[in-house]
């Protein structure tokens, strides 16, 4: 059985550099990776006001301990389940709901990553982290036939032919979980259209036009249509004449994009493969919960963004 009030503590730890061990209960000394608990601080920290806690807290045990017996469950009491509860909230200064996002994003105190994720790299998370499911959705959707990542006898991995490719039918919590997980997190929204358009004001990442006629803007970015040479999505970065002049790939078309909204909220940036220009505009944004929504999980992807400071 877990100790729940050391693993509650030991949370704040998430993100030093050396593993840390823990002193179960049975009187076993486990060592726990940190990029465990950066992915499980992720995924419990996504906004679902703690509806479960008790399944919430079984995962979190579940994926702190490797290994795990089989069929064996997370068991505590109600005072344990509390404490645990309040620590663990207070270690992850989650966003109070109506508070306003009023940071600027300045100049160089944070770096988006030049590419968006690739399956690759997901397929590789996955296998370190596992699946978990959140709400009765997995990190990654692996079971729908528009996923380019395949599970084989437990094993992760893209598709033939589709490594470099931007993972897709991502969730909004395997995005933060991966971000997590790589020490990095998920961009603000206000983050991402900062970076796209920058001090020059850029209508689209690579600046201020595109004309559909121009065989040459064809090749700005992977949109609706073939004439880019895909019918879907492309390898992350297949197109260099639409780099921002930082060098950033893709923020407009190949997938959209995550971002985290006010209060925490998933909205959607950049445009897809599935939509024309118009949508990969810097100032184009998505919200996957409203009714007219463009959100296709077959469409939809993410990239990270670090703290310099």
């Amino acid at each position: 059985m877990c100790n729940w009030l050391g693993a509650a503590i030991l949370i704040k730890f998430a993100d030093a550099d050396q593993s840390l061990n823990i002193q179960d209960q049975c009187g076993d000394h486990r060592p726990i990776r940190t990029d465990t608990f950066r992915a499980v601080k992720a995924v419990i920290s996504t906004p679902i006001q703690w509806q479960i806690p008790l399944f919430k807290l079984q995962l979190y045990c579940t994926f702190l301990f490797p290994p795990i017996r089989p069929n064996t469950l997370c068991i505590m009491s109600f005072t344990q389940t509390f404490i645990a509860l309040l620590l663990i909230q207070a270690a992850l200064l989650q966003p109070v709901p109506g508070q306003k996002q009023v940071a600027p994003v300045l100049q160089g105190t944070v770096r988006l990553d030049p590419y968006e994720v690739t399956n690759r790299q997901m397929a590789h998370f996955l296998n370190e982290i596992g699946n978990i499911p959140i709400r009765g959705m997995r990190l990654v959707e692996v079971g729908s036939a528009q996923s380019l990542i395949v599970v084989r006898d437990g094993v992760f991995a893209s598709r033939p032919s589709f490594a470099d490719h931007p993972a897709v039918e991502v969730t909004f919590a395997g995005a933060r979980a991966y971000c997590e997980w790589a020490g990095k997190r998920l961009p603000t929204e206000r983050e991402w259209e900062r970076i796209c358009a920058s001090d020059q004001g850029r209508k689209y990442p690579w600046g201020r036009d595109f004309n559909p006629q121009d065989p040459a803007h064809l090749l700005l970015a992977n949109l609706k249509g073939n004439a880019d040479g895909y019918d879907r999505t492309a390898p992350v970065g297949s197109f260099p004449a639409g780099r921002t002049t930082e060098g950033i790939w893709d923020l407009g078309g190949n997938v959209w994009e995550w971002t985290a909204g006010l209060n925490d909220q998933p909205i959607l940036r950049g445009g897809s493969w599935a939509n024309s220009h118009l949508y990969a505009r810097c100032a184009i944004r998505d919200d996957p919960n409203d009714s007219h929504t463009f959100f296709k999980g077959s469409s939809t992807g993410f990239r990270c963004i670090t703290d310099l400071q």
